[in-house]
């Protein structure tokens, strides 16, 4: 049996001003068990220093599981009293890995709770969320997910907690939550395409003045669409009842703040200029991203070309917009952006593996990664910026 991702996971060295807080972990902890990491960040560090209660001194915040007796994960949390590390609090949750960790005001009392995601397999997901206090502890909340969010989407100064439960092909359902009374209360559902694949969720600004909830979701090889909801009135409800055929595309593309202006961008699939009837697998897509101006209509703000493989991307200019397409070598070791009329080379990217690399002064070295340089023919300085390794 393969081992899951969280098993192979070591504690990081630890600086000196933290040795104390390893000392106390390895002194709290059974023999042979895991320390755990969420999945879904990617984040190597078992160790989180947070400051749950909001008084300017961080508390660490540990989860581990045992493998020999096999009773689910554990969560522990430490203080520091006159400059030692103290084991404050214990607590349980059911699973054997640590999918999705959040600290997040979701009670509206200035204090920070523990919202974590556990795993029992791939299919099955339970959140819970923790308040903790020094002394005690207190679950709030637990309920099957696929994907949740912590956001104001009403902007009423309020989080809530909104949760995507899948199950694909017989239900799928988003649902915001509000503490309120001591509890946490569903302020509204809505039902959506129980035969999608919801690759990506997230939340945030989706036009000037209005938060959103963005779901990327594929409904087959080579179809998918993004949906935005609102949350007004404290009812959800879509943005736009055209958003899927607004944002329908061969592939998913994950919406994110690409421009870095605040807002949601949503992404698109652009076939370029004489690949219409190109195959999905041939085709080199551009890559736009688009903002939801309201009503019916999106607006690009920015493109780029993804070369995954190779493992770069090149952000086009903004007035490269809708004049340019693309041109590749036989051997695709060279992408090339040109005019639409007249097929003059504006700039190009060339692959060379890194064995093969030789520097000459007819091409100019843009990035490497471990298996090849990445070089330009085009002398322009000022679009070499456009050029990121991924």
């Amino acid at each position: 049996m393969l081992e899951s991702p969280t098993s192979l996971i070591k504690p990081p060295k630890l600086g000196d001003s933290q040795a104390d807080l390893m000392n106390a972990v390895q002194a709290a902890l059974p023999s042979g068990v895991i320390l755990l990491s969420p999945v879904e960040k990617g984040d190597a560090s078992p160790f989180h220093l947070i400051d749950l209660d909001q008084d300017k001194k961080d508390e660490a915040v540990i989860f581990y599981y045992d493998a020999i007796k096999n009773t689910g994960i554990q969560g522990l949390i430490f203080i520091k009293i006159n400059g030692i590390w103290h084991l404050d609090q214990t607590f349980s949750g059911l699973g054997i890995e640590l999918y999705d960790l959040q600290f997040a005001d979701v009670t509206g009392d200035g204090r920070l709770e523990i919202i974590a995601g556990y795993a029992n397999g791939v299919l099955e997901k339970g959140l819970n969320i923790y308040e903790w206090q020094e002394g005690n502890i207190e679950t709030l909340f637990d309920t099957a997910y696929s994907k949740f969010v912590v956001d104001d989407l009403n902007q009423d100064g309020l989080n809530e907690i909104t949760i995507l439960l899948v199950n694909r092909g017989v239900s799928a359902a988003v649902t915001t939550h509000l503490y309120k009374q001591n509890e946490f209360i569903a302020l509204d559902d809505m039902l959506l395409d129980e035969f999608g694949s919801y690759e990506n969720v997230t939340s945030g600004f989706v036009t000037n003045e209005r938060r959103g909830l963005v779901l990327d979701i594929q409904v087959g090889a080579h179809a998918a669409y993004t949906e935005v909801l609102l949350l007004e009135n404290n009812q959800l409800q879509k943005a736009s009842d055209e958003m899927e055929n607004l944002t329908w595309k061969d592939y998913p593309v994950h919406s994110e703040d690409t421009d870095l202006d605040g807002i949601i961008e949503i992404g698109k699939l652009i076939p370029p200029v004489g690949f219409e009837n190109e195959s999905y697998a041939t085709t080199p897509y551009i890559t736009g991203y688009y903002q939801w101006i309201g009503n019916d209509e999106l607006k690009l703000k920015l493109q780029r070309f993804y070369e995954y493989q190779k493992g770069f991307y090149f952000e086009f200019p903004k007035e490269w917009n809708s004049l340019l397409t693309i041109e590749r070598s036989d051997n695709e070791q060279e992408i090339s952006f040109v005019t639409i009329l007249g097929g003059d080379l504006v700039f190009d990217v060339i692959s060379i593996p890194v064995e093969e690399w030789e520097s000459n002064e007819n091409m100019f070295e843009l990035g490497r990664n471990n298996k090849y340089v990445f070089a330009t023919s085009v002398v322009n300085s000022e679009l070499n910026m456009y050029f990121h390794l991924l």
